[in-house]
């Protein structure tokens, strides 16, 4: 061999050997989990979105999305009814309207959870400034 292709071999021997010391930090694990995570909430900020566009007033009040993952919009609900109006409402129009807002969604998953912190507003009786009371205290 000649020298120079001697050289040159030996060159790509000694970069083909080169240990690589490795990374120890976690940042870059911490960066995919955040851009992961920006990437989920992108796509359920759009089918909430969507949601309040296109869902009925009495089924929007009572349900919202809580998740979005491979076309299953997971939705929490008050009560079972609302599930069930929820499911009927998607099999019957819902699908296709949130489709054309570019979310699609292949099926629906139930989740239990609050919709809403349900606050009631200060009332005023007589001037006066009082809570407002809950169904219970009727």
């Amino acid at each position: 061999m000649h020298s120079a292709a001697a050289k040159l071999h030996l060159d790509r021997l000694r970069k083909w050997r080169l240990s690589v010391p490795k990374n120890l930090t976690i940042s870059a694990g911490v960066q995919r989990i955040a851009q992961d995570a920006r990437r989920a909430d992108r796509g359920l900020i759009k089918a909430t979105e969507a949601w309040e566009e296109t869902a009925p007033p009495e089924i929007a009040e009572s349900c919202r999305p809580v998740a979005l993952r491979s076309g299953t919009l997971e939705i929490a609900c008050d009560s079972s009814a609302a599930a069930y109006s929820v499911n009927h409402w998607f099999q019957s129009e819902g699908a296709g309207a949130l489709a054309r807002r570019g979310v699609p969604v292949l099926r629906l998953r139930f989740v239990a959870g609050p919709v809403r912190n349900r606050v009631q507003p200060d009332r005023h009786e007589n001037g006066k400034k009082t809570r407002a009371k809950s169904p219970r205290d009727r």
